[in-house]
């Protein structure tokens, strides 16, 4: 709502002026209470589909007490690096001789539980490693956001409604089955532990390596590179190939085409 007033100094301009601020102010605060009451009717039917895919009703009540959206995910949301810059910017601010050197030391720190996990997934130690590397520089930045709070902010916001409520629905369900803690925190976007999994890929890939009835992926080694390893194998990685390389290509390119 936006008001434009023009108007001479004098007291009757004085009073409309407060009227018009009073107006705004209760403008304002019924807009508040509009998202706060929507935001609990969208809450409550979140709560109809968990308790329908089997989430206790204790889990769902801890979970939403006090449960509010964050306006910082939203912000976060439509500032994405991965869509504000091109390819090699964003690899370049990415891939440092910090992260190499330190991938390296990884590498040589746990390379038996790294070579026991090639074993059975196929998939090379230095893989694991620069996945690692690349999502949370080697577990220093899991993020510090809580899960619950960010995923239910982006459930209730329409740009992907349908995509965030599935990791909600996930994540409640794992927070039920003492998979996950209750408070949990990790990115802005739901993705969380070591190698920033969302809560449909720690249902469909998380490892419980350890067998302690958890999948610890933020402070638990063997879970998170038992976990990284499985993903990569189920996506389609084939044990003995290579991946991606970098390749140049003069300026003129022919092409032969069959007859």
């Amino acid at each position: 709502m936006i008001i434009h007033v023009h108007a001479k100094v004098s007291l009757y301009n004085f009073d409309m002026l407060r009227l018009i601020f009073c107006l705004l102010l209760t403008t304002s605060a019924y807009a508040d209470d509009t998202t706060a009451h929507s935001f609990e009717n969208f809450l409550s039917n979140i709560r109809s589909q968990a308790v329908d895919q089997g989430v206790s009703t204790a889990t769902i009540n801890q979970a939403f007490k006090g449960l509010v959206p964050n306006p910082k995910v939203i912000k976060f949301d439509r500032t994405q690096a991965e869509f504000s810059q091109n390819f090699w910017r964003y690899l370049d601010s990415r891939v440092s001789k910090y992260r190499l050197d330190k991938g390296t030391e990884k590498l040589a720190q746990h390379q038996q539980t790294f070579q026991k996990n090639y074993k059975k997934y196929g998939v090379p130690p230095h893989v694991i490693v620069a996945f690692w590397g690349l999502e949370t520089n080697y577990g220093t930045n899991t993020g510090n956001l809580n899960l619950l709070r960010s995923l239910a902010t982006l459930s209730f916001d329409q740009r992907r409604s349908t995509f965030f409520t599935e990791q909600l629905l996930a994540l409640l369900k794992l927070i039920d089955a003492g998979k996950i803690p209750m408070n949990a925190e990790g990115s802005w976007a739901g993705a969380m532990g070591n190698v920033q999994f969302m809560p449909t890929n720690v249902a469909a890939y998380g490892i419980d390596a350890d067998d302690d009835g958890k999948i610890g992926l933020w402070d638990n080694e063997q879970d998170i590179f038992a976990s990284a390893a499985n993903f990569l194998q189920k996506i389609g990685w084939h044990r003995g190939e290579r991946w991606g390389r970098e390749v140049k290509i003069q300026n003129t390119l022919i092409i032969n085409w069959p007859i």
